[in-house]
């Protein structure tokens, strides 16, 4: 006859000495030819990166990357992103704080592999498979590699991403900083930071306007982050070409934007150029 009581008494100790055994989690393959302390480094940066929150990535960026470095204009160039985003949904029509601090965008997702890192971000723009991490003397990431996910077409981001480097102010616009960024994909993304200079309120659509680089050749803007600058408001200007236009340091080009006279309803549209120099 089975003895019911030996099982019941066999399995309560099998479960109880499982429990006490300490759980592992998987733990990412590092980065092959990078020290234990980059490796850290690159985790980290890219957990903040993950979570789409403009503070937390602020502080990574600070911390994990030499200023006015490629791989810190990147990392700016999102915490951008973010901010924006957060900016244009705390305020209301009138372009003043709403009182409503909103969400953070999704998270996105990273996984390691002895090769790199492949980085999913809830804005797409900044998807891809990062490898060839470059490091200065005190352990700070100044440059690395970005392809597709699949590692396609890989590109230095120094070659990737040019800075705004000029202060341009016309019809009642400030643009003084943002980057220009060519993507894996081959699209491009334009970020400009603007400051709304003029006595009145301005704002810009979600479609419509064009890119001319410096080759004199005009793209059509996508989609872009809109919203509502009171007077002496700054927030960033986002748009993406379908392409890569010329793009070359020292040069100028325009974004001829889809921008209003006023915010909401009774704005009446304007014109406007958004005029920059790449560095």
């Amino acid at each position: 006859m089975i003895n019911k009581k030996r099982i019941f008494a066999s399995l309560a100790s099998f479960v109880l000495v499982f429990s006490l055994i300490p759980f592992q989690a998987a733990q990412a393959a590092p980065v092959a030819g990078l020290t234990s302390s980059q490796n850290q480094t690159i985790d980290a940066l890219f957990k903040a990166l993950a979570t789409s929150d403009p503070d937390k990535i602020a502080v990574a960026k600070r911390k994990y990357l030499v200023s006015g470095s490629p791989a810190y204009h990147y990392v700016d160039m999102i915490q951008n992103h973010y901010s924006t985003v957060r900016y244009f949904k705390s305020i209301n029509s009138f372009g003043m704080p709403s009182g409503v601090k909103p969400a953070n965008e999704p998270k996105g997702t990273y996984s390691k592999t002895s090769r790199g890192v492949k980085f999913n971000s809830s804005a797409d723009a900044f998807d891809g498979f990062h490898s060839k991490f470059a490091f200065n003397s005190k352990g700070k990431i100044r440059n690395w590699t970005v392809g597709t996910m699949s590692n396609s077409n890989p590109i230095n981001l120094s070659n990737r991403i040019w800075p705004v480097t000029s202060s341009i102010t016309q019809n009642g616009f400030l643009v003084d900083g943002g980057y220009i960024y060519k993507e894996p994909s081959k699209k491009t993304t334009v970020q400009l930071r603007v400051t709304n200079k003029a006595t009145n309120l301005k704002s810009w659509s979600f479609a419509g306007g064009n890119y001319g680089d410096p080759s004199n050749k005009y793209f059509d803007l996508g989609q872009t982050i809109s919203g509502c600058l009171y007077m002496g408001q700054t927030a960033f200007f986002e748009t993406q070409l379908s392409t890569w236009p010329t793009i070359a340091t020292g040069t100028e080009a325009v974004v001829n934007p889809p921008v209003f006279n006023g915010c909401g309803a009774g704005s009446s549209s304007t014109s406007a150029v958004f005029r920059f120099q790449t560095g």
